[in-house]
Parts: C-alpha cells; structure tokens; sequence
C-alpha cells in the first residue's frame, strides 16, 4: 500500500511542522509541554497515570513534571483517594499556556491556508475527521485484542 507510505511520511512532516510553528519561550521542553494535554482534558493525575496517558517511563515524565512544577504551569497537590500520594494539577498558568500553544496551532494552520477556499477548507476538514475516526477505531481494535489475549 504505497499510498499509506506516502501519507504516513506527510503526516509525520505536518507533526514537525505543527510543533515547529509554536514560538518558544524559555521554560519547559516541548515534550514536558505534552503533559499539559492529559491534564486539561482529564483533571489532576498521579504521576504513572500521566506517564501511561503519555505512553512514556514515568521516570522521564517525572523529570518533565518537575520542569512544569518549577515553571509554574502545573501543580502537586494532595490525592484526595489516597493521601499519601500526591496528583499533579494544570495551573492558572498552565491553563493559558494550552490556550496560547492553540491560538498559534490554529493561526498557524489559518494562515497556510489562506489561500484555499472555503470549500476545499472544508472538504480536507471532513477528510481528516474520517481519517482521525478510522485511526481511532483501529486502535480501540487493537487495544481490546489485546486485552482479549492477555
């Protein structure tokens, strides 16, 4: 399937794109700015939930938390369920940086696109919202046949 080649290598260059259209301030690294995301979306989280979120050791995203800890962008705060443990929390800070890094994402993407009209705008729109959903079934394919030979 030569064309799966080909779309994986242009997906792979838009991802160095995205991330290379943000500027970037002195602070955190932009994989310890990753963990920004689980946070907005799903609230405070232990240290290795954050880690599986991220698909990474928690040993490394331990180390990318204290970045965030220390820039102010996240928080530790006690876990309410157990509390020997503590959960890390977005923010007021880290809340509008995930605003920020959006706003450039989006005007970034505005301003390629500029000259395209609304229509094919919306025609590549709907595509890559069928894309995203294939992509997403496959995954919820693999993870429960996986989950069925454990």
């Amino acid at each position: 399937m030569g064309s799966a080649k080909e779309l994986n290598e242009e997906i792979m260059r838009f991802v160095r794109l995205l991330k290379a259209s943000v500027s970037r301030a002195a602070g955190p690294d932009r994989s310890a700015l990753l963990l920004l995301w689980p946070l907005l979306h799903e609230g405070p989280m232990r240290l290795r939930d954050l880690a599986e979120a991220k698909g990474a050791d928690a040993s490394t995203v331990s180390r990318q938390a204290a970045q965030l800890v220390t820039s102010g962008l996240v928080r530790r705060e006690v876990d309410t369920t157990d509390r020997r443990a503590c959960v890390l929390a977005l923010t007021d800070d880290g809340r509008e940086a995930c605003r920020h890094m959006t706003e450039s994402r989006r005007e970034a993407i505005e301003e390629a696109l500029r000259h395209w009209s609304d229509a094919r705008v919306a025609a590549f729109t709907e595509e890559f919202r069928e894309f995203n959903r294939a992509v997403e079934a496959q995954q919820r394919g693999a993870s429960t046949s996986v989950r069925e030979h454990a």
